[in-house]
């Protein structure tokens, strides 16, 4: 009974020596694939994923109501006047665990496929989960904003699973894109940079270290963060090489998965937790 449900087995089909294992995952589990994605690939790591969020709801029954999440704007002025002096994903991930919402890096996943992030409801709160096994501090802000973007428009609800797929680089077209995710993205874009449009005049002849420093002069007055302007720059344009270049000198040792550990460390009650339940969540998540 514990294996089927730390991984997201079927009993039946352990406890039968001739039958095949067969992975359970949440009924009504909503999936955004990229183009070319088996939903079938990623249904070990959901399955998973499904098993570390029930631990982590045991762990955060403490945490304050999770607040009304439709206006992003709100959301970012609460960050801001909380002491943060812009939008980083140290500021956010912070709000988020104060805020009620547990988020958790799980990069160590079964099955041949994984998922960029999640969002599961075990029972009235939800769980972040944050997938993609991207150091880079910029990467992981736009992911996790996007994610509350979902909670925010209300794409994932109590008892409901939602698993992202298609928050990287190789995006397709914005008129093929799901229309939740398009309005996840905007809610993102405007819990990071405000409700006005950003205006970021590139040259396409500026270097790595040209590139970082305007981010940076502007991200200052827009109290976003320069690694999110130097992102929606690359979207723009593709110059991924130049992007990548530019946050390596925002960012010379980045270091955000660790981070989102240490703060799941500082804010989960490891006391309300079986032995067994801590110890998964130590083999699973580094936690």
């Amino acid at each position: 009974m514990a294996l089927s449900r730390r991984l997201g087995i079927e009993l039946q089909s352990l406890l039968d020596d001739d039958a095949d294992l067969r992975v359970t995952v949440p009924k009504g589990t909503k999936y955004k694939l990229r183009i070319g994605t088996d939903v079938g690939l990623l249904e070990p790591a959901t399955a998973s994923l499904s098993a570390i969020a029930r631990v982590v709801s045991v762990a955060t029954s403490h945490l304050p109501v999770v607040p009304n999440l439709q206006d992003p704007a709100s959301a970012r002025r609460d960050i801001l006047q909380s002491g943060a002096h812009w939008l980083s994903f140290k500021a956010l991930i912070i709000w988020c665990w104060r805020s009620g919402i547990p988020v958790i890096p799980a990069l160590d996943l079964p099955g041949r496929q994984k998922m960029d992030a999640a969002v599961i409801f075990p029972s009235d709160r939800p769980v972040v989960l944050l997938t993609k096994n991207q150091p880079v501090s910029a990467w992981q802000l736009f992911i996790l904003s996007h994610e509350l973007g979902h909670l925010g428009r209300g794409h994932v609800k109590p008892d409901g699973t939602l698993i992202d797929d298609d928050l990287g680089q190789d995006w397709g077209a914005s008129n093929v894109r799901d229309q939740e995710e398009l309005a996840a993205d905007e809610w993102a874009r405007v819990l990071l940079a405000g409700e006005d449009p950003i205006q970021f005049e590139f040259s396409g002849h500026w270097s790595p270290n040209g590139l970082a420093r305007a981010a940076q002069e502007q991200a200052t007055a827009l109290q976003t963060d320069a690694g999110h302007l130097i992102l929606r720059i690359a979207f723009e344009t593709k110059n991924w090489a130049l992007a990548n270049a530019a946050l390596k000198v925002l960012e010379p040792q980045p270091r955000a998965i660790e981070f989102a550990q240490e703060v799941a460390r500082e804010f989960l009650n490891f006391d309300a937790l079986a032995d067994d339940s801590r110890e998964f969540l130590e083999n699973t998540v580094g936690l």
